[in-house]
């Protein structure tokens, strides 16, 4: 199946311009690339506006969002451990219901941390933040509620045995997606430059300049 460059729209065989957006198909179907439904113009877009992040800087965001998840698991974990006598003089232990209990609500935790700091905090995690990453849609628009939550769910796939099912899925993925990535069209890239950081025009820096000089008007009185 072929897909409209311009709209994304399906395309016949014998079309030699798109039905639905009128665009110049070139020779028809064949010559409109081999385009999949996820790779419209929107995609596009996302990918012209900001470069894809690496794995590298994807990897070390989420070492350091690792440290988040410990540091909630310990506060849920000496919550329930001060209720149900497991406290330590080394901290706590947990064991049965009470270990389940702190397991279920720290995931739940790390669910409504992701989900809601990229939704509502410019795409970033602290670990994103910190590594100048974002998550975007792949329309170029910034991350929604829903897209977030459908990303974050997919994380528990994504995360299983040590995120080895999220790394193989960026690595083979030609726009570096995980599968929560895949499953709620969005794109991790670097963050995109601010307004106040854009160069002056002819891409040098503004510099403060003296002059010293003596007026020639003065030397002819």
């Amino acid at each position: 199946m072929a897909y409209c460059r311009e709209c994304g729209s399906k395309l016949n065989a014998s079309d030699r311009f798109c039905p639905q957006c009128g665009a110049d198909t070139a020779g028809g179907a064949a010559a409109a690339g081999a385009m999949g439904p996820g790779d419209g113009p929107g995609v596009r877009e996302a990918e012209d506006s900001a470069e894809l992040a690496g794995i590298g800087r994807r990897l070390a965001a989420q070492i350091v969002d690792s440290f988040v998840m410990l540091a909630l698991f310990w506060t849920i974990g000496s919550k329930i451990a001060a209720q149900t006598g497991g406290q330590t003089e080394s901290g706590f232990e947990l064991q049965g219901g009470p270990a389940l209990l702190a397991m279920m609500l720290t995931l739940v935790a790390a669910l409504l941390y992701f989900t809601f700091l990229e939704a509502f905090w410019n795409g970033q995690t602290l670990g994103k933040k910190l590594l100048r990453i974002q998550v975007l849609e792949t329309s170029g628009a910034s991350c929604g509620f829903m897209a977030a939550l459908v990303r974050n769910i997919v994380r528990l796939v994504d995360a299983f045995a040590f995120y080895l099912v999220g790394l193989v899925a960026v690595l083979v993925s030609k726009r570096k997606q995980r599968l929560g990535d895949m499953a709620a069209g969005t794109l991790v890239v670097k963050k995109r430059s601010d307004a106040g950081e854009r160069p002056e025009e002819n891409g040098k820096k503004g510099k403060v300049r003296f002059s010293m000089g003596v007026n020639n008007n003065f030397l002819d009185d």
